[in-house]
């Protein structure tokens, strides 16, 4: 009992210091779980078909809404590479007076939504119309589709490469995931691809 009283300051600064470190902790478990919540995390997939006839599927899987401001198609041959932005469904436009939003794959997306932004081979007639050098390839080995996105704090995106195997029509997913392009050299990037649209 001496001993406690004789010690009342080390013991109460101690404990005091063992109480401040717990809240630390709790304050950055607590912080964490918000931001994985309010990251947006954007899923491209290829289904619902076989080969060119394969649809591009976008997810949204974050819990915060999100809205799709561009997309861009990066085609490669065996020589050489071009791009083209392609937020507008062109097969699927009507007589000006009659608009319908299905003619775009621009607009908002709530969490845990899914938008189909056409077929493979839909997805690159468009580009073939935007740009000619894609018009004049032969053989594709592979398609990279790239999702702008913003969310209610900045612009976000999501990237994936798809690459046609040896005489093999059907596109196939060159990664197990779809990258998150959420760093400011991301950014950066995705600013540059609504510039250029």
């Amino acid at each position: 009992m001496e001993w406690l009283l004789a010690n009342a300051a080390v013991l109460q600064l101690a404990t005091s210091a063992i109480t401040a470190l717990v809240w630390i902790v709790y304050l950055q478990t607590f912080l964490g779980g918000y931001r994985r919540q309010q990251r947006s995390m954007i899923l491209i997939t290829s289904g619902a078909g076989r080969g060119m006839n394969s649809h591009c599927l976008v997810t949204n899987l974050g819990l915060e809404p999100i809205s799709i401001l561009s997309i861009r198609i990066d085609v490669r041959d065996g020589q050489s590479e071009a791009s083209a932005v392609v937020p507008d469904r062109y097969e699927l436009m009507i007589p000006e007076g009659n608009e319908d939003a299905s003619a775009t794959n621009q607009g908002p997306m709530s969490g845990g939504t899914m938008r189909d932004i056409g077929r493979f081979s839909t997805l690159l007639d468009r580009a073939a119309t935007e740009n000619a050098d894609i018009a004049s390839m032969d053989d594709i080995l592979s398609v990279e589709i790239t999702i702008v996105a913003a969310n209610a704090s900045s612009i976000t995106g999501a990237v994936r490469r798809f690459e046609r195997a040896a005489g093999n029509a059907c596109f196939r997913a060159a990664s197990v995931e779809t990258r998150q392009l959420r760093s400011r050299g991301d950014r950066q990037k995705l600013h540059a691809v609504l510039e250029a649209a």
